[in-house]
């Protein structure tokens, strides 16, 4: 019998307001990686860098999709900047990651100039546009964070050409609707 190896790429897209926010990560997925890689033998950690907000999240996490694949990935996870990987994440999904394809759950954001974390929440109760309550609620559920087969997000891809607040919530729906998803 011959065992798999399991790759996992850490995707980061850094954009002009996010190098402070990026040390926190990259220094989080060492850590993580350190302390226990769960199912995964390998993982890397990609930066996409978007110093002129030009690509927009999106696309960045596209670009990060495509070196992913490049480096012989089995899944991802979209850590956007200033997103701290609590040390035990690839043991604690593990269980999800072998019977799903897109495994969510909350995520720490660290506010890098102080020394705290928590789980951020924004208030859902009132909006003046619908695409900013759909992205609100993204927010509040979801958050950006989370692990996908490789192939599933290179199937339907990030970036579908909704522009603005709403092109989270189109990821989410389209990726629900074609994968196994937690």
């Amino acid at each position: 019998m011959t065992l798999s190896i399991l790759k996992c790429a850490v995707i980061t897209p850094v954009n002009s307001d996010a190098e402070k926010g990026f040390a926190v990560t990259a220094e989080s997925v060492r850590n993580a990686v350190t302390y226990d890689r769960g199912i995964f033998d390998d993982i890397s950690h990609i930066r996409i860098d978007d110093p002129k907000d030009v690509l927009g999240p999106a696309k960045a996490r596209d670009l990060g999709v495509e070196q992913a694949r490049e480096a012989g990935a089995d899944w991802v996870f979209f850590a956007d900047a200033g997103v701290r990987l609590m040390p035990d994440i690839f043991r604690l999904a593990t269980p999800a990651l072998v019977s799903y394809d897109a495994v969510w759950g909350s995520s720490c954001v660290i506010d890098p100039e102080e020394e705290w974390a928590a789980l951020i929440r924004e208030s859902i109760s009132a909006f003046d546009e619908f695409p900013i309550m759909v992205r609100r609620l993204h927010d509040y559920w979801f958050g950006t964070a989370h692990f996908v087969r490789l192939e599933s997000v290179a199937e339907i891809g990030c970036d579908s050409g909704v522009a603005g607040q709403a092109a989270e919530v189109d990821y989410l729906l389209r990726l629900w609707r074609k994968a196994r998803c937690i």
